[in-house]
């Protein structure tokens, strides 16, 4: 399969943001109210806080109900490149991986600048920037042409650091001590650092599959585009 795959005329340009990954949170934000109203009323919003309390309980089941809602969504994106090496679906499932990780971002109370290493001048493209953070961490190299395998073994790598970001969240259902109250606490700052690392083994997922970050912008809101339509028609 190429490694360019989408030309950059193939997404309209939808917004003027002087910054992508601010234009991006505030845009998953705007969507975030119109669902969790929807889920609460399904009776199933463990807690209506944004961000969520990292401490509490209902917080961390919050965050690992949207971890598991991304894992589904990248399971699907290999699969419909397992099926059609060519499939553009595969394209909208990386923008779905998308929407719920910056959603699980926001919920636990991180912004855009928190996902840079390094302190950067405020004139840097923060998404930019995280695609140049992800090359000198995974040492990439831009070649032509990628295998399913190459995203099979992406995907995993993946799926491996968001399962150590829940790990961070210790207040599991099934221990005595949470019903008592005994809660341990999750440290910010491990649980930062360890979500700097999904996000960059997600960029080079997009990076393999030759998405740089103006196309993942344009994808992002393309697929937004369409699930707000869906949210005015009730859909």
């Amino acid at each position: 399969m190429g490694g360019e795959m989408i030309s950059m005329n193939y997404f309209k340009n939808p917004h003027n943001e002087s910054d992508m990954l601010v234009a991006i949170f505030n845009q998953q934000r705007s969507h975030m109210e119109v669902y969790a109203q929807i889920e609460d009323e399904n009776g199933l919003l463990q807690t209506p806080d944004i961000p969520v309390n990292l401490q509490d309980k209902f917080g961390q089941a919050r965050l690992k109900d949207f971890a598991w809602r991304i894992t589904e969504e990248i399971g699907e994106a290999l699969n419909d490149l397992y099926l059609d090496p060519n499939s553009r679906s595969y394209f909208e499932e990386l923008s779905d991986v998308l929407h719920f990780l910056t959603e699980f971002t926001i919920l636990a109370g991180y912004r855009p600048e928190d996902l840079i290493r390094e302190p950067v001048n405020k004139k840097v493209d923060y998404l930019e920037e995280l695609y140049n953070q992800t090359e000198i961490a995974t040492k990439h190299l831009d070649f032509y042409w990628f295998t399913y395998n190459d995203i099979a073994f992406l995907v995993a790598e993946f799926i491996r650091e968001l399962s150590m970001l829940c790990n961070l969240l210790k207040n599991k259902p099934w221990k005595r001590s949470v019903a008592q109250g005994k809660l341990k606490e999750t440290d910010p700052f491990k649980f930062k650092k360890q979500l700097i690392n999904v996000w960059e083994k997600f960029i080079h997922i997009c990076l393999t599959s030759g998405i740089g970050p103006q196309n993942l912008y344009k994808l992002y809101f393309h697929k937004s585009d369409k699930n707000k339509k869906r949210q005015e028609t009730g859909y």
